[in-house]
């Protein structure tokens, strides 16, 4: 959490409230990559935040490293991981696993 809020400039613009949630991949060599991006309102609508503010949430979670590789019975695999990025008037308030 605290390497993504050092990356995060907060853009204070008002309307700019809801959630983003990063999906990506972690293979199995504990490599993060295909990332897809779903942004809603507090509702949970479909909902477009401010490029800006998608651009810097994205880059500051490709920047993070050392993802846990997944091993069952002796062998590895990929999995899924989501990052969900709470933002109220473009201010950075919650990050969730």
């Amino acid at each position: 959490k605290s390497q993504i809020i050092s990356k995060y400039n907060s853009i204070n613009q008002e309307g700019q409230t809801g959630f983003i949630t990063i999906r990506f991949l972690v293979n199995c060599k504990g490599q993060a990559g295909m990332f897809r991006i779903h942004q809603t309102d507090l509702l949970l609508r479909d909902f477009s935040f401010n490029s800006k503010i998608v651009s810097q949430l994205l880059t500051a979670t490709k920047s993070l490293g050392k993802w846990k590789i997944a091993e069952y019975d002796g062998n590895t695999y990929d999995y899924y991981q989501y990052l969900t990025y709470k933002l109220i008037d473009g201010k950075l308030i919650e990050i969730t696993p």
